[in-house]
């Protein structure tokens, strides 16, 4: 039986291609090493980023469930404390609309004392005159003001201001008023030092002083007591406000543990099957 021979060009060119082949795989074998040690290097410092935060987060995550329960007894004595200053608020409001009252009933005597001392004055005693001569000078204010409107001027005037213009210029409206407004004041300087010669009406004063002056420190003690008030349930607002954020903070914290967790998890198992992968590589050969 003959034996085929094969060109030593053939031999030589299958030669070639398998060194060719061989030398292309040992290039990809080695870019793929390369490749993965990249990666493993980047997942070891990502790996110890997410160990970094992992930390931080656990160590604020302490923080916060320590100053959590700390804020709820601070608020426990503020809400006991706002209590307890409502009922003062409430009694101090109060006692201040009783002293407003009393000053008001005490002003009202006071008035009606005055009136019964100058309606008791006789009408011919020197301030019975004088009240005449106001009443007098009144009236005939009245009647020079009822002239000057039954004139042309005045009903031809097209508004309230012109008609007041009409008024005011009128030498007898102007007279009248003039007299009356002197009577008046002579007339108020003698009713004050009739009543001051009053005993009734002088005790009836000093009382009211006494009424306002008691109101006064009611009022003082009420804003006192409301300015607690206020101040206690500022701080029950408050301490709420940063409580609940921070349970919402510690609720973000505790998601992100987990997720920073879950990470870590994965890249160890990729670092662990790398180095499965490489510990079989090296067995086989």
């Amino acid at each position: 039986m003959s034996r085929t021979r094969i060109p030593c060009s053939v031999t030589l060119f299958v030669a070639t291609v398998v060194i060719a082949l061989a030398a292309h795989g040992a290039d990809n074998k080695k870019k793929s090493n390369k490749q993965n040690e990249q990666k493993r290097r980047e997942n070891q410092a990502r790996l110890q980023v997410l160990e970094h935060q992992e930390s931080v987060l656990r160590q604020q995550i302490r923080s916060l469930e320590k100053q959590i329960p700390q804020l709820k007894k601070k608020l426990q004595s503020a809400q006991k404390t706002l209590q307890g200053m409502t009922g003062q608020a409430r009694m101090a409001r109060q006692h201040l609309e009783d002293a407003k009252t009393e000053t008001k009933r005490m002003s009202g005597e006071h008035q009606r004392v005055a009136e019964r001392v100058i309606a008791d004055q006789p009408a011919d005693s020197p301030f019975g005159n004088l009240r005449a001569k106001c009443e007098g000078a009144r009236e005939h204010y009245g009647d020079a003001v009822d002239t000057v409107k039954e004139s042309d001027a005045y009903k031809k005037a097209t508004s309230a201001l012109v008609r007041k213009q009409v008024l005011d210029k009128d030498a007898s409206v102007l007279a009248a008023r003039e007299l009356l407004m002197g009577l008046q004041k002579e007339f108020e300087r003698a009713r004050l030092e009739v009543l001051r010669k009053d005993a009734n009406w002088v005790n009836s004063m000093n009382d009211l002083k006494a009424t306002k002056e008691q109101e006064r420190r009611v009022d003082d003690q009420t804003k006192a007591v409301l300015g607690q008030y206020a101040t206690a349930l500022r701080e029950v607002n408050s301490t709420k406000s940063r409580i609940a954020k921070m349970e919402s903070e510690l609720q973000q914290n505790r998601s992100e543990l987990n997720q920073v967790v879950n990470a870590k998890q994965n890249i160890k198992r990729q670092l662990g099957g790398d180095q499965n992968k490489k510990t079989r590589n090296k067995k086989k050969r």
